[in-house]
């Protein structure tokens, strides 16, 4: 015993001056094997060398033994990442499952040759987790779309039945929005491209104002490179606003490029501006609908 504690204190002052704990443990295996074979491995020794130091030389030389613990205890685990790995675990599940950092896998297993058998198994592994992913990816879609449904389901209910009122107030407020106020017009004119917002402002106006579906004229406005598709997207426009095509004016095509790429063209349909002829007086009623909208809004 005393030549190991002649020998070990030796070997902890020397450790003293080296405090990365991974260089501590190769060098210790190359100059003391002899303390190796008379502790408990090479985690043993390491043990043995920190206790023995001095609170002086600790101090001086800010060893932690904690964390000199900690490290060589995870030296340990090389050899159970390894064999890990050689069992289709990959990376970050060895990472996980021996509670070390990703880069440390990484390093421990880099040099581990697999055979044919073992990168199979490997990838059935990549196979099962990318196919349970898949399939918890989908049962969230699942309960997303679920518990979206039962909200846009009692939003829905809230709206009810249209009075005639609500009928005024909604159009009111959409023509506010996005129809052609200025006197300038001399006429009722809305736009868009939503085809529902067409075709409610198109009840609107007949209900509300009496416009009769002959007086109202359609213009196209699409990008030039669908001019193309023109026919085929006035006879959408035709068919579902139940007004001739023969009431369309000529079509404007915007020269500009095309920022947005469509994965089905055949949904798109432009932009629709509908004008009602010989409506200045309509027009009229229509800004000073807005104006009273806007004194009841803003009278507090």
């Amino acid at each position: 015993m005393g030549g190991l504690s002649t020998d070990m204190a030796e070997f902890s002052l020397w450790c003293s001056h080296h405090r990365g704990p991974l260089l501590l443990a190769f060098y210790a295996t190359l100059h003391y094997p002899a303390l190796i074979q008379r502790t408990d491995g090479i985690v043993g020794l390491i043990y043995s060398c920190v206790n023995a130091l001095t609170d002086k030389i600790r101090y001086k030389y800010n060893v932690n033994i904690t964390s000199v613990r900690i490290s060589f205890m995870k030296l340990n685990l090389r050899p159970k990442a390894i064999n890990l790995r050689k069992n289709g675990f990959s990376i970050k599940d060895i990472a996980k499952k021996l509670d070390i950092s990703t880069s440390t896998a990484s390093i421990w297993c880099r040099k581990t040759n697999l055979t044919s058998k073992q990168k199979k198994k490997l990838e059935i592994r990549k196979s099962r987790k990318l196919d349970k992913f898949l399939k918890m990816v989908q049962k969230q879609k699942l309960g997303r779309l679920k518990a979206n449904n039962k909200i846009q389901g009692k939003a829905y209910k809230e709206i009810g039945n249209f009075s005639k009122r609500d009928l005024l107030i909604a159009g009111v407020a959409l023509y506010w929005a996005e129809g052609f106020k200025h006197l300038a017009e001399k006429r009722i004119g809305f736009c868009n491209s939503d085809p529902a917002m067409i075709k409610f402002m198109i009840n609107f106006l007949t209900s509300h104002f009496e416009v009769k579906t002959e007086e109202i004229s359609p213009r196209l406005t699409i990008n030039k490179s669908f001019k193309d598709r023109e026919g085929d997207i006035i006879k959408f426009w035709s068919d579902y606003l139940k007004i001739p095509e023969s009431q369309f004016t000529k079509s404007f095509y915007q020269k500009v490029k095309l920022v947005k790429v469509y994965e089905h063209p055949e949904n798109y349909h432009g932009v629709l501006r509908i004008h009602v002829k010989k409506s200045s007086k309509l027009l009229l009623k229509m800004r000073g609908n807005i104006e009273g909208f806007k004194v009841y809004l803003f009278k507090n």
